[in-house]
């Protein structure tokens, strides 16, 4: 435990594959409990059914304490020493590192900068292309005083941003 970041260890249930550990990193607007909603839908639970050793990243909960954290210090700074945490205890040069909406940016900017400390890299519901015209999301963010929303907030608040995710779709996404 480092500041509000838990890195949580869960072992193998099944007949360990002697693979190597999984360390999965999920967003910070939202809990990595969302993978895992029901317990025969739960992806750490078939991870470790099959015999796989995982860890997760919880961020924690992003508050005004937070407003002066950079991504360098998410991705250069967390992420890489919860990292450098599972490969000294396994006693491994490289792990898989799995990316989740948010964490999965997180994870590929890692795997840019840092990349020789894993052995693969996996995004899901990744966001990569913030530039398209129909993104909405973008269209709203080209609008906004990016210099004054920082020097305000320090940080974007995770329920201003679950409310914009809402929005986009509100009907789907409720």
């Amino acid at each position: 435990r480092e500041d509000k970041i838990t890195l949580w260890h869960f072992k193998p249930t099944g007949k360990p594959s002697g693979r190597r550990p999984i360390l999965i990193s999920y967003a910070l607007v939202n809990t990595p409990w969302m993978v895992d909603l029901q317990a025969d839908r739960s992806l750490v639970a078939r991870l470790l059914e099959l015999g796989e050793d995982v860890y997760l990243i919880e961020w924690g909960y992003p508050d005004l304490a937070d407003r002066w954290l950079t991504l360098e210090d998410y991705i250069l700074g967390y992420l890489d020493r919860c990292i450098d945490q599972v490969r000294q205890r396994h006693g491994l040069e490289r792990i898989n590192l799995l990316g989740i909406c948010e964490g999965g940016a997180f994870s590929l900017c890692y795997a840019a900068l840092r990349g020789y400390k894993l052995q693969n890299l996996i995004t899901m519901v990744t966001p990569v292309d913030f530039h398209t015209p129909d993104n909405m999301l973008s269209n709203w963010t080209r609008q906004m005083d990016v210099d004054l929303f920082v020097d305000t907030l320090g940080n974007v608040p995770a329920d201003l941003m679950n409310w914009c995710y809402l929005t986009l779709k509100p009907v789907r996404l409720n």
